[in-house]
């Protein structure tokens, strides 16, 4: 569910098996429905490693082409949202299978909520079909849960009991989406653990 800070080096990567003289990759990935922008990254990976020498412009012509076709008009959000998310998950040094504070320092998450509500809202505001606002529904719930996990201590934790109220309300949204949608939350998660509005989503599929 963790927003995987990977755009920004998709091209780069390909680039350097193509100058080692790499023959072929495996690109591993979740099973089922994810909510991290899957469907943009597999549509890159299969052009990036076909044409490892595009030049950025092209790449990223190619991103803004699939955003615009598969989210609709407010792509422009989504694109503004990617930039953003990942410049702020490349602060830390992290692995693939860090957890979700490995990736981000969650005082700067804190910071950027507002913004962020803002270009989601705009997205979803911008579907013009049942299908395109499901897609944007869909990735707008490894935002939300990112935000969760960031407000857990300040808002919950250490929070007064309306703040926590709020919390657990928010929380049990995030949950209503993913059963909804069928949307895998990590490598183990099947769809029948007990998801715990009362915890940090963090700790969900632990």
């Amino acid at each position: 569910m963790t927003p995987f800070p990977d755009f920004d080096s998709i091209l780069a990567n390909a680039r350097y098996f193509a100058d080692n003289g790499c023959e072929g990759v495996f690109l591993n990935s979740m099973v089922g429905r994810s909510a991290e922008l899957l469907e943009l990254r597999a549509y890159l990976f299969a052009h990036v490693y076909r044409d490892p020498y595009m030049t950025e412009e092209e790449y990223y012509y190619r991103m803004d082409g699939f955003l615009k076709a598969f989210y609709g008009d407010g792509w422009k959000s989504i694109r503004e949202y990617i930039d953003r998310i990942t410049e702020l998950g490349n602060e830390k040094h992290h692995s693939f299978h860090a957890g979700t504070s490995g990736y981000y320092d969650y005082e700067h998450i804190r910071e950027v909520i507002p913004a962020f509500e803002k270009l989601w809202n705009e997205a979803e505001a911008g579907a013009k079909t049942p299908e395109q606002l499901e897609h944007i529904q869909v990735s707008r719930t490894s935002w939300t849960y990112l935000k969760q996990c960031a407000l857990y201590d300040t808002q919950f934790k250490n929070g007064t009991d309306e703040q926590k109220r709020a919390y657990e309300a928010e929380n049990q949204k995030l949950v209503d989406m993913i059963r909804k949608y069928g949307i895998h939350i990590g490598e183990n998660y099947d769809g029948d653990y007990d998801l715990n509005i009362s915890i940090n989503p963090e700790n969900w599929s632990n």
